[in-house]
């Protein structure tokens, strides 16, 4: 289900789809465009013990009522952060492909979401992927280019 909060009235209502559903998955990453929001990767399979990441990318029209897929990220992720440049430009980093929910290794990967749908992987000032993370952890992107 996905639902939306009247601001004026602080009233939650279910929002019903023209076309399209939405897929069931945990700490995905969001991003709002214009009237477009962004569900980018997330978890699926989600037990107490272990889950899936995800590349997915699915779109809420806002206006025409409907849920689209979108273009996958090039590395499924969950846990990950999402911002939305100056340009429009959707830029997701960090989180973990692990199968556990308590340990695993961050991933230290940005890529970017340009206007025409197409996905990059940005350079960092990161490393390879490694090191270890908990439960909770705060994702930092250090540009080694600008976007």
């Amino acid at each position: 289900n996905c639902e939306k909060i009247d601001v004026n009235t602080s009233t939650y209502s279910t929002m019903s789809f023209t076309s399209g559903s939405l897929t069931a998955r945990a700490y995905a990453a969001s991003a709002v465009v214009g009237s477009l929001i962004y569900i980018i990767g997330g978890a699926t399979g989600v037990t107490t013990t272990a889950m899936a990441a995800t590349a997915s990318v699915q779109v809420i029209d806002t206006v025409a009522n409907t849920v689209v897929n979108g273009p996958s990220l090039k590395m499924a992720r969950w846990g990950a952060s999402a911002v939305v440049a100056e340009n429009g430009d959707i830029i997701v980093l960090g989180g973990t492909a692990s199968t556990s929910a308590s340990t695993g290794s961050a991933l230290q990967t940005v890529e970017r979401l340009s206007s025409d749908g197409v996905w990059t992987v940005l350079p960092t000032a990161f490393g390879a992927n490694t090191g270890s993370f908990s439960v909770g952890m705060t994702a930092y992107y250090v540009p080694a280019m600008a976007v």
